[in-house]
């Protein structure tokens, strides 16, 4: 019950935080990431010394044909995975959620954070 409560908590954070639901409205489609072992390998990834970093402003590395688990900083906010299509196309949308978001390709597990 305990973990019931916490994922309703999830959901309704996630429900209120605006810039999240633009993000998921304008992605053509999306898949939220629930498996705590994905999540915990995916993070691990993310947070590695060797990730690549990059700035907004600079050209992203995204391929259109690749899935991407999106990592945004924010803890109380979901990791997605989706085209990179649709990241491309949403660009701004998708890292107006969160200061620093990372995008990890799920074929090759390389990630490159974009810092805001």
């Amino acid at each position: 019950m305990k973990y019931t409560n916490e994922d309703n908590i999830k959901k309704i954070q996630w429900k209120n935080n605006i810039l999240l639901q633009e993000c998921l409205n304008n992605l053509e489609t999306y898949q939220i990431i629930s498996d705590d072992a994905i999540i915990r390998q995916i993070v691990k990834i993310a947070s590695g010394i060797e990730i690549k970093r990059r700035f907004h402003s600079d050209i992203p590395m995204i391929e259109k044909n690749h899935d991407y688990y999106i990592v945004w900083d924010n803890e109380r906010v979901p990791i997605i995975k989706c085209k990179g299509n649709d990241i491309i196309e949403n660009w701004d949308d998708v890292l107006a959620v969160a200061f620093d978001t990372c995008f990890v390709d799920c074929e090759s597990e390389q990630g490159f954070l974009i810092r805001e």
